[in-house]
């Protein structure tokens, strides 16, 4: 029995070199996996961080469209408004533009210096016109009638005179030369 025993013994030692062999290989596999889990872990750990920022990036980039749907809405208006008021002036500005262009061929440097130098004085000389001349024109108004009067009065102190004795021989003497003797000396 010995012999069987021995037998057994080597058959089951070479049973359980291979055994042991494929238990090590399956070792040295579960450690490669092992080390294929981790790096997997630390993959998904980089890619969670990297989602992270892309959502972060989608966030800044969806309010950068919101942004720039705005910009293009006030853009819009604005170009609305440009194109009404374009309208409103064009045909204006058409038909001012050769008057434009003639006052602009006309008008001189020194002349727009003229001009800025009474632009200035201006405030004063309306102040002047309110103040002095404008009373005098009203104080006019108001000499008219008496102007009137007096001439009424004159017109008839002439035909008074006219009917004087002698009238006709002073008139007359008042439309000589002073340089000519008189007739009747």
């Amino acid at each position: 029995m010995t012999g069987r025993a021995d037998t057994a013994v080597t058959g089951a030692g070479a049973v359980t070199g291979p055994a042991q062999r494929s238990v090590e290989q399956s070792r040295s596999v579960v450690d490669q996996a092992g080390q294929v889990t981790h790096r997997a872990l630390d993959s998904v750990q980089a890619a969670e961080v990297v989602l992270a920022r892309s959502e972060g990036a989608v966030t800044g980039a969806e309010q950068t469209v919101a942004a720039a749907g705005r910009t293009v809405g006030t853009a819009d208006a604005l170009v609305s408004r440009g194109e009404v008021l374009l309208g409103r002036v064009s045909r204006p500005v058409g038909v001012l533009l050769p008057s434009m262009q003639r006052l602009a061929d006309a008008v001189t440097p020194g002349d727009a210096d003229a001009v800025a130098v009474l632009l200035h004085r201006l405030p004063a000389l309306l102040a002047l016109v309110e103040d002095d001349v404008a009373p005098l024109a009203r104080a006019l108004v108001q000499v008219a009638p008496d102007l009137h009067n007096v001439l009424e009065l004159l017109e008839d102190l002439h035909q008074l005179a006219s009917g004087l004795p002698g009238a006709k021989r002073l008139r007359r003497r008042g439309e000589d030369d002073p340089d000519q003797p008189d007739p009747d000396q």
